[in-house]
C-alpha cells in the first residue's frame, strides 16, 4: 500500500492541517530564528587597534606600539580603534634613542592620521577567538 493511495481517502491538505501549521508549528519556529542569530548582537567585541606591520617584527611591548602608532583620544581616555598614524616607523625608531619600556613615547609632530588599512590587532584576555575578531 502506498501513502499516495491512502491520502485521498483520509483527506489532503485541508483546514486541520492549516490550523496545525499556523498555530503550532510556525510559532514554535520563530524563537529558533532569534536564538540562531542572537550571537551576532551579543558577541564579545575584544579591545582592538590598527595593525602596523613595520612594528610587528620588533620585540616591542603592546603599550609601546600603541603609544607610537595609535592616536589617543583625551575625551574618552582610550586609543582609537579605527585610525593610526602614518609615518616611517622604522626611520623614526632609528633616529631616536628610546628605551623600550618608555611609556611616554610619542609619534613625531605633525604625523598624519589615516584609517586602518592593514588590519587589526585584537587583545584577547578572556577568549582566544570571537565572532567579531574572526
Amino acid at each position: 500500500m502506498d501513502f499516495d493511495e491512502i491520502l485521498p481517502d483520509i483527506g489532503e491538505y485541508g483546514t486541520y492541517q492549516k490550523l496545525i501549521l499556523w498555530f503550532l508549528l510556525l510559532p514554535g519556529t520563530m524563537p529558533c530564528g532569534f536564538h540562531a542569530y542572537n550571537q551576532l548582537f551579543m558577541a564579545f567585541t575584544p579591545e582592538h587597534w590598527c595593525r602596523v606591520p613595520e612594528l610587528d617584527d620588533r620585540n616591542l611591548s603592546t603599550d609601546f606600539i600603541k603609544n607610537l602608532s595609535i592616536p589617543f583620544n583625551e575625551e574618552t581616555q582610550e586609543f582609537s580603534k579605527c585610525q593610526r598614524y602614518d609615518y616611517n616607523f622604522s626611520q623614526y625608531l632609528m633616529s631616536r634613542v628610546i628605551s623600550l619600556d618608555d611609556s611616554d613615547v610619542a609619534p613625531p609632530e605633525g604625523a598624519t592620521i589615516i584609517p586602518c588599512d592593514r588590519g587589526w590587532h585584537y587583545d584577547q584576555p578572556e577568549y582566544s577567538t570571537s565572532v567579531v575578531s574572526d
